[in-house]
């Protein structure tokens, strides 16, 4: 542990006032020893794993040059090791400072994120998605969307129902494949169900029973809800980065882009009441979306206009 403590203490030094060449020296015979590193928890052993993962390969640029063998000194390993604990342990803390306690948090950053849960189901958060749970989960299958959009495959379990709240809505199965989506504006939620049946409720009221291919989307401004058909690819196409809107308003499009671009989105649109349909391919550039979105907005006479890091969706 006192190898692991040296190391982030010189790492800091490293990064604000800069080393000398003793204390260069110490680093480098620290991350080449070949010792352990002590983890304090799995938690932690496997987020520095992940860490390490992403670091070592967004440091290589396979798109501009020929393949060939990279070979890593152990130094080399050291220092990515030792800068990932240093990373990891300012987000352990940020969690354990956030965590209610006996909760579980998983947030997904610009990616999409799959996780099992303890009782063996499975879930894939969107881009900028979050959910949490209490540890106990395996035997109250309660689940929460925080914000963002979750596709879930729940495993049977006719003892333990699963359910998942997001805002006010409540939505419970005992085993079935279905998404739930945050809208982040207007606080308004969608269920779309693929497989078995699903019961949406609010509060002690049941407002629908969904079958596969139902949807269900609940107003909070206006607490009413419709129900109508969705296609699959709308549900969890985004897993595999095939982006489908079905029946999408022009709100809608100001969320998606916001989340699929993490970039910031202001509307000054309102009234508008046609509703759209778009398939895109997450590696569209934003620039790209922006032409294929103001195609279709035109019909409101509106358009959406990139302003340094800031979308303004407008009237005409």
């Amino acid at each position: 542990m006192h190898n692991k403590n040296r190391i982030l203490q010189l790492l800091e030094k490293q990064n604000s006032t800069g080393l000398s060449a003793a204390e260069e020296a110490e680093l480098d015979e620290l991350t080449a020893s070949g010792d352990e590193y002590l983890f304090s928890s799995d938690e932690e052993k496997e987020a520095i794993r992940q860490v390490i993962h992403h670091k070592v390969f967004a440091a290589i640029d396979i798109s501009s040059s020929p393949i060939r063998r990279i070979r890593f000194s152990r130094k080399m390993y050291g220092y990515v090791a030792a800068a990932c604990i240093l990373a990891v342990v300012g987000i352990l803390y940020w969690a354990n400072a956030t965590r209610q306690p006996g909760e579980v948090q998983i947030a997904a950053a610009n990616a999409v994120l799959k996780s099992v849960l303890p009782d063996g189901s499975t879930i894939w958060l969107n881009k900028q998605s979050a959910v949490r749970y209490h540890e106990d989960f395996a035997e109250h299958r309660n689940i929460e969307i925080t914000k963002g959009e979750v596709f879930f495959e729940v495993k049977k379990d006719a003892v333990h129902p699963f359910v998942v709240h997001a805002a006010a809505i409540n939505t419970t199965v005992k085993g079935t494949s279905f998404s739930v989506k945050m809208l982040p504006r207007s606080g308004d939620v969608k269920v779309s169900v693929v497989t078995g049946r699903v019961a949406v409720s609010k509060a002690k009221d049941t407002l629908s029973v969904l079958l596969p291919h139902q949807r269900l989307k609940y107003h909070a401004g206006s607490k009413q809800f419709n129900r109508d058909s969705v296609s699959v690819a709308e549900a969890n196409g985004w897993i595999d980065g095939d982006i489908v809107l079905e029946k999408a308003s022009i709100a809608e499009l100001a969320d998606w882009l916001q989340t699929a671009y993490n970039i910031s989105v202001i509307n000054q649109t309102a009234g508008n009441t046609r509703y759209y349909y778009v398939h895109l391919s997450s590696t569209t550039s934003l620039d790209d979306a922006i032409s294929i979105l103001n195609l279709l907005v035109q019909q409101e006479h509106a358009r959406f206009q990139l302003q340094g890091n800031t979308i303004i969706l407008k009237p005409l």
